[in-house]
């Protein structure tokens, strides 16, 4: 039996949607086993597919595929602290979950830069899947099946918070509340700000690409917002 731990993510991080994400303190812990049957269960008892529809054994499946060995089934044991449909890529960890596990369960046939390839390429989100791989603060771009990445360290000293919502809000949702065309001034705001922030981090909290339209999925997330630039604001 293999353990594989992945942290929570947080990803679209201001004007950098679609490529800026951060692996957070909070994780989820998936222990796998090569099984002549499938064996899915829960520790702390909450409910999780227990059948071929289980992410995590899908994705471990699927490395068994690419690597064109077989897969009778798994046992599969869940403890997951990361809240699913709550924005902080409880989809992404269980796809690297199963790529990982399946991975070390095979002698680890795929290197690191394959694995970043191919969680990002089913998972779709390169900004979530990429800092769960590798941790800290992840620009991520996801091009013809590769991923051109770089990770930046984060500071020991800066402590993150999360508001984690009441009720669930689904990517498909949240995707489908964006505009399908985007002026050229919000374009060229949303990337002149991604440059910007390079140099000073500032400009990594403006976005007219997506914020807007999520707030008012979540009506509480400007005042969240206003409340940070105000408490930044007052401790300067």
């Amino acid at each position: 039996m293999v353990r594989v731990t992945v942290p929570a993510t947080s990803a679209n991080m201001g004007s950098g949607y679609d490529s800026i994400g951060i692996a957070l303190e909070l994780y989820n812990v998936i222990d796998l086993a090569e099984n002549d049957h499938i064996d899915i269960s829960d520790k702390n008892g909450q409910y999780v597919p227990q059948d071929e529809s289980n992410l995590i054994y899908q994705c471990a499946k699927r490395v068994y595929d690419e690597c064109g060995k077989p897969l009778s089934g798994l046992t599969i044991v869940e403890d997951c602290a990361i809240p699913q449909t709550r924005g902080l890529g409880s989809s992404s960890a269980c796809t690297v979950a199963g790529i990982m596990g399946a991975n070390m369960l095979l002698g680890e046939p795929l290197d690191r830069n394959a694995v970043i390839d191919l969680a990002a390429t089913i998972e779709g989100h390169p900004d979530n899947s990429t800092p769960a791989i590798l941790g800290g603060f992840c620009v991520a771009l996801l091009e013809n099946g590769h991923v051109h990445h770089v990770r930046v360290p984060v500071h020991g000293a800066i402590d993150f918070v999360v508001f984690i919502p009441d009720f669930q809000l689904s990517t498909e949702k949240a995707r489908a509340a964006l505009p399908a065309m985007v002026s050229h001034k919000d374009a060229v705001y949303n990337l002149s700000r991604n440059v910007f922030c390079r140099y000073n981090k500032k400009g990594l909290l403006a976005s007219r690409l997506h914020l807007l339209a999520h707030f008012t999925l979540a009506q509480f997330s400007d005042s969240i917002c206003n409340k940070n630039i105000q408490y930044k604001s007052d401790h300067q």
